[in-house]
């Protein structure tokens, strides 16, 4: 396939919205990209368009570079003073790869947007033009002089977001490049900038170099932390094809709670998990007719004023039908005093036998119960019916931390 490039941004007038256009001769949609996404979650989940971030991966043979919060040249504004930035798409096959990685790495090392040939006309005009020739030419150029770098181990890195180790993940994917190790991560997120997802939710979705700004040191997985999830999963899966061994439809929801400090590392016990609690099998007759989900969790139990407690939910799709926008929604609440940090990739499409992570934070800084009740719900189909918890049917999901000191 050729190399397609858009732009997405917005002209100065109050009527203007935000809106792609294509750089050269470009017949994909933009939108289907992002509604693709990536393991069934959509790219706009994986990175903020308001924000400075970056993807780079591969999906089923075709590379994929996405590049959010550019400020054009000249710094424009729209009709009320604010700033106007700028999101670049741009989606290749195998041939195309040293083109996506060149321009990921000067996006990298803050040097994309002063070349970004976008104009915007004055108010009374409207809109906002692209200069394709110019834009052809910026990545011929960048694609010849892509030399140096570094060569660094295949293993997973997570990196705080700032220029130090930005100029870092690109000299590791330049160098990875030039040994042809970049062309072998197939189906994978090679390269992520985020201000969406945690830890947990990096590293399980194995991206082999990311930053984020919730963190303040390196962090990499260890090797224990696979093989005590896997356990954790297969122990999970093992439990809920007994309970619902010949039933029509099954679904499997298994819950994890983590209470993680700020900046503390992602980790899981290395020693033998204990077993999920596993509701006795009971005969097909006697199961509710509304029951469609299995939820076992841990909620936190307290934190510090001023540090987040993280509670981490595993759901695992164990129907033989594809979900779509499976998102836990927010029912009762209480605590006024506490800060939620809501999920920011709460919806995901969750495909047969996949599996999704959902996280929410929760902070304070007085002396409070803090409580929320969540809704696990599947769109256009609503909240799913007939949770299980230790055996027993709840309606919902119910989170309790307590800020203490």
């Amino acid at each position: 396939m050729s190399l397609s490039w858009f732009v997405k941004s917005r002209g100065r007038r109050a009527t203007d919205d935000y809106d792609w256009k294509p750089m050269g001769d470009a017949r994909l949609s933009p939108a289907d990209i992002f509604e693709e996404g990536f393991d069934g979650i959509r790219l706009q989940r994986l990175v903020n368009d308001e924000k400075p971030g970056l993807l780079l991966m591969n999906k089923g043979g075709r590379n994929i570079l996405v590049v959010t919060g550019l400020i054009p040249p000249g710094n424009p504004t729209e009709f009320a003073g604010r700033q106007i930035r700028a999101m670049l798409l741009g989606v290749g096959g195998p041939d195309d790869l040293t083109a996506l990685v060149a321009v990921a790495a000067r996006a990298l090392r803050g040097t994309l947007e002063a070349d970004l040939p976008v104009a915007y006309p004055p108010i009374s005009a409207g809109g906002f033009t692209v200069d394709s020739a110019a834009w052809e030419a910026y990545v011929r150029d960048a694609a010849k002089r892509l030399t140096g770098g570094t060569v660094t181990a295949d293993a997973q890195r997570l990196d705080p977001d700032q220029m130090e180790f930005r100029r870092k993940v690109a000299d590791d994917l330049i160098g990875s490049h030039a040994e042809n190790a970049i062309a072998r991560m197939r189906d994978r997120i090679i390269v992520l900038r985020t201000t969406l997802l945690d830890s947990t939710q990096i590293f399980h979705l194995k991206v082999w170099r990311c930053l984020s700004d919730a963190i303040e040191r390196t962090q990499v997985p260890k090797a224990s932390s696979d093989a005590s999830f896997t356990d954790v999963l297969q122990k999970s899966v093992a439990g809920a094809a007994r309970h619902f061994n010949d039933l029509r439809r099954t679904f499997l929801i298994v819950g994890v709670s983590l209470v993680v400090g700020a900046a503390v590392p992602y980790t899981l016990q290395a020693s033998e998990p204990e077993p999920s609690p596993t509701p006795k099998p009971q005969p097909e007759s006697s199961a509710p007719e509304s029951f469609r989900a299995f939820v076992e969790t841990s909620n936190p139990k307290s934190v510090k004023p001023g540090r987040i407690a993280t509670s981490t939910w595993l759901v695992i799709n164990a129907d033989a039908a594809k979900w779509l926008d499976v998102e836990l929604v927010e029912g009762t609440q209480g605590g006024d005093e506490c800060a939620w940090r809501l999920p920011q990739a709460m919806s995901a499409h969750i495909r047969p036998g996949g599996t999704h992570l959902f996280t929410i934070g929760v902070s304070g800084t007085v002396n409070k119960m803090c409580t929320r009740a969540w809704n696990v719900v599947e769109k256009d189909k609503g909240a799913l019916k007939g949770l299980q918890k230790s055996g027993a049917e709840v309606n919902q999901i119910n989170i309790n931390v307590r800020v203490a000191d």
